[in-house]
């Protein structure tokens, strides 16, 4: 720890607990080789008794990831164990995960440990349903009967709408709130005593947000298992964990229990983690437009998907996921598209953008400063490529969006050099932007 640094200087809160399920003790781990190997997580240490659910908290990049992975063999290749022991109770032994050898830990993987990862769309294949991936873990682990009847309960367990249409389903037809009941599903099958949440519900909606939280402590209860829960969302701490590890830097800056912790944190990085949390503003005005020309104005835009197509029986009939959407963005201003999962939100913004094209009828209308109005939907060729230099999209799933083949700079220069600049000049607007990438 940095002894200038106002966060570190508190005295740590630590927690002593009785027996437990797992014991992880001064846990580290590095990147590198040889000479070069840098710790990033150091002497992480916590307990977990059966049936408790316990969070690890800390922001982007402080090891709650990292830590979990280890405890499950899924450490990158560049990663490496330093030290510490994850003792796992379980009957009549007490192995060390992280001494486990390969072919053991795939044995434990799925049945007696699993993890909820954080990205449905990367933690599920894109080239199997959803029913075929949920059913490997059952014959992977020899628990094959009638897989599909088992699935299918674990479907309607987890909240599935239409197990039987879910089951068949390829992960990118279903919505975000459905692919995390998925990789819920996928984890409980194998009836596992310890799960592993890994930021479960931070790319979901408040109301789907809450109804997954829901569903995974009403699993944990009906199977009596023990959670560890990885988030920085102290909302999610405050309604799930029984104990709370604060991670800072790959270091345990305090440990507790949660209502302890969240009332009468003993650490500045933890009062800082609590005093960020996000809060409704007492002083919220009403909204008045200005007498500006918008920047954009849309107006019956709807978007129908077709039914897919089987090879016996009628086609499934096909879907509306956008009906007579209107807005006007004013210049400066911001609109706020709210809904559950699956309501049409994303379709609108990539309708809107042209990566998906509206159905017949749609009018949006965009107004740059530096030019003349243009009717987005009848964009093409060189006006649509003109277009998108000045209107841009941030994704919602990074792993998806970024190509793992490529490095960030290249990454960032693409744009440029497809714009028609010079390289040079492309990868220094990029080294610019360290301050945002780094």
């Amino acid at each position: 720890m940095d002894a200038t640094d106002p966060l570190s200087s508190d005295q740590r809160v630590v927690g002593t607990f009785d027996k437990s399920l797992l014991e992880v003790s001064d846990l580290s781990i590095g990147f590198g080789i040889g000479p070069r190997l840098r710790p990033v997580v150091s002497d992480v240490s916590f307990s977990l008794e059966p049936g408790e659910t316990l969070a690890l908290v800390g922001e982007s990049g402080s090891g709650k990831t990292l830590t979990a992975k280890a405890l499950m063999g899924l450490l990158p290749r560049a990663a490496t164990v330093m030290g510490g022991t994850a003792l796992l109770e379980l009957p009549g032994k007490r192995p060390d995960l992280l001494a486990l050898s390969e072919a053991k830990l795939q044995r434990l993987r799925g049945c007696t440990v699993s993890m909820i990862f954080q990205e449905p769309m990367s933690a599920l294949s894109p080239l199997h349903t959803v029913g075929r991936q949920v059913s490997e873990v059952l014959r992977v682990h020899g628990m094959a009967g009638n897989t599909r009847a088992q699935v299918m309960e674990m479907f309607e367990e987890v909240g599935f709408p239409n197990p039987a249409r879910a089951y068949a389903a390829y992960p990118f037809e279903l919505s975000g709130g459905l692919r995390q009941r998925a990789v819920i599903a996928m984890a409980m099958i194998g009836q596992p005593s310890l799960v592993i949440a890994d930021e479960p519900t931070t790319a979901l909606d408040v109301t789907t947000q809450a109804m997954v939280l829901d569903l995974l402590k009403r699993l944990q209860r009906d199977r009596q298992m023990s959670v560890i829960m990885i988030t920085h969302d102290l909302g999610v701490v405050a309604n799930m964990a029984d104990k709370v590890v604060v991670l800072r830097r790959g270091e345990v800056v305090e440990k507790g229990l949660a209502h302890d912790v969240l009332t009468a944190p003993g650490h500045g990085y933890t009062r800082a983690l609590i005093d960020a949390a996000p809060k409704v503003p007492e002083d919220l005005c009403p909204y008045t437009v200005p007498n500006v020309a918008p920047i954009l104005a849309v107006s019956s835009l709807s978007k129908t998907y077709p039914g897919r197509k089987r090879s016996f029986g009628p086609d499934d009939p096909p879907v509306r996921a956008v009906a007579d959407f209107n807005m006007v963005l004013e210049r400066g201003k911001t609109v706020a598209v709210v809904g559950e999962s699956g309501s049409g939100k994303s379709t609108v913004a990539k309708l809107m953008l042209r990566a998906e094209r509206p159905d017949p009828g749609a009018e949006m209308t965009f107004c740059p400063r530096d030019g003349t109005p243009c009717d987005i939907a009848a964009l093409s060729g060189a006006e649509m490529t003109a277009f998108r230099l000045k209107a841009q999209m941030v994704f919602q799933d990074p792993y998806a969006s970024l190509s793992p083949r490529l490095s960030v700079q290249d990454i960032l220069t693409e744009p440029m050099l497809i714009e028609g600049r010079k390289r040079a000049e492309a990868e220094a607007k990029a080294e610019s932007l360290d301050w945002i990438v780094g």
